[in-house]
């Protein structure tokens, strides 16, 4: 984010920040002088008219935009209004306490269109940022000086290479802090699209988020939403390989020898240029896939999807490419265990620092949940099935031998500490949910991905659904955008 107003008139920049400046005021020479001057001239008998002119003065800066000047100070003015002699008594003031910030006559020059309330006293109200301006000897008065809600205004960033921590080049680089800084500032809106993972950084940092978490970390509280890097849920996917007989090869003859790109020679991307419909390269490399219902049945959708793979793959983990390539395509059935349904949001993404080129802390905490036992079972049954599939069929016939999880694995409690061993993800999701914002304490979006209490800010990646969606979530996510599209364009016509 950049520059945050503050939520209420009696803030700007951030509320720790303003307390310090009002505090400071008090005792200000300048501000005692300029509340004397105003109580010159609204200390009057015409208590209706100047009841009027104080409602101007608050209804004039009810909205305000931004304003990328730095003030000269922060502080409160006083400004007073005596009740009508009753009974040829003459009535106390009333004391009105407006936040106000001052500048130079130099660093806010008159612009305008002004309407003047009065001819004779310096007092304005600007008709474009709906404020009030007050002209005098001692600067330019602006009043209030922030507006009632926060706006996002721009981004911040650094331009460079490897400069995040989870690059293995990052050690690399210079130190981020002696690193340029640049801003850009938003027109309309902003919108963040950070991920499951930077998507809830980046809004922590900016203040947005769980405000025990921020004040750990000293950043002030813009927004108080507890449900920022929290309900993150994942896929927990498992693997199941076997080996084929050394006559077979299920991917074809003209595969065998695949690199995937990673030679210059690679055999299968000449294949793919000769034979652009049947080559390998010509698909995604899936060979079939299986939608599976484990027990308990969901009333609905299958829970599992099984993919079938003519290659030796044990997940996404590191270098796993290269570990892959050290078998010949075809050789090796595995099957990719997608339990897709998972009953288990208890995984977070929390920042680690104020630095925004650390990781955050992220905990997938698989087969976590309420029910873990269940996830847990689904996914034993779905081996018990892949077994029975393979090897009470003809198709046993072609295979050598079962190599994940192996066939000394058969016990439940030892089928359990295979796939806790060898369990990934990679569809993390639902850190920065919609929601009813009204009713629901942890909804950080409503339906048109605003961020709740933030104005011109919305959220637009995967981190934006309540609970993973379908089986892969390519396509929820474009509904998705082309929905939050809509509801930007929208919003531009008014």
């Amino acid at each position: 984010m950049c520059e945050y107003q503050g939520k209420t008139k009696y803030e700007l920049l951030n509320r720790e920040q303003h307390k310090i400046a009002l505090e400071a005021s008090e005792s200000s020479e300048q501000l005692q002088s300029q509340s004397r001057w105003l109580h010159t001239f609204l200390t009057t008998r015409h208590k209706t008219f100047y009841t009027i002119l104080l409602l101007l003065f608050i209804v004039s800066g009810i909205v305000a935009v931004r304003r990328h000047r730095s003030p000269e100070a922060l502080g409160r003015m006083n400004i007073y209004i005596r009740k009508s002699i009753q009974n040829g008594v003459q009535q106390r003031s009333h004391r009105f306490r407006f936040p106000v910030a001052r500048y130079t006559r130099r660093e806010f020059p008159l612009p305008g269109p002004f309407i003047s309330f009065m001819p004779w006293i310096p007092i304005f109200a600007d008709r474009l940022t709906r404020q009030t301006i007050i002209y005098s000897s001692t600067g330019v008065y602006i009043l209030p000086p922030s507006i009632n809600f926060y706006e996002t205004c721009g981004v911040e960033y650094i331009n460079g290479s490897h400069l995040y921590k989870a690059s293995s080049l990052a050690s690399q680089t210079r130190n981020s802090n002696q690193l340029k800084k640049s801003s850009i500032y938003a027109k309309r809106e902003i919108i963040v699209s950070g991920g499951q993972w930077m998507t809830p950084q980046l809004l922590q940092l900016s203040g947005i988020g769980d405000k025990d978490l921020l004040k750990k970390f000293g950043i002030p509280v813009i927004q108080d939403l507890p449900g920022v890097g929290i309900n993150q849920q994942d896929r927990s996917e498992g693997v199941y390989v076997v080996k084929l007989k050394e006559n077979v090869n299920i991917a074809g003859i003209r595969s065998i020898n695949c690199t995937y790109n990673a030679t210059p020679d690679d055999p299968c991307l000449i294949d793919y240029m000769k034979h652009p419909q049947t080559a390998l390269y010509a698909s995604n490399s899936v060979l079939f896939a299986i939608l599976h219902s484990t027990q308990p049945k969901l009333p609905k959708l299958p829970d599992t999807a099984l993919v079938f793979l003519p290659v030796r793959f044990t997940g996404f983990r590191e270098n796993w490419v290269n570990e892959s390539l050290e078998y010949p395509v075809g050789t090796y059935l595995s099957v990719i265990i997608n339990l897709a349904h998972v009953d288990n949001n208890v995984g977070s993404v929390r920042i680690q620092s104020t630095n925004a080129f650390d990781t955050p802390l992220i905990q997938l905490k698989h087969f976590s949940g309420p029910n873990k036992q269940i996830d847990l079972s689904r996914t034993i049954q779905s081996i018990r099935y892949l077994r029975t599939l393979l090897f009470n069929s003809s198709f046993s016939q072609y295979i050598d031998y079962e190599e994940l999880p192996g066939d000394q694995v058969q016990t439940d409690k030892q089928l359990s500490e295979f796939i806790h061993k060898w369990v990934w993800g990679h569809h993390a999701c639902c850190t920065a949910k919609i929601g009813n914002t009204k009713t629901d304490p942890f909804a950080v979006l409503n339906s048109k991905a605003q961020v709740k209490g933030i104005k011109n800010l919305r959220v637009c990646d995967i981190s934006i659904f309540p609970k993973i969606p379908g089986y892969y979530p390519l396509i929820p996510i474009i509904t998705a955008c082309e929905k939050i599209a809509d509801d930007i364009i929208k919003h531009t016509k008014y």
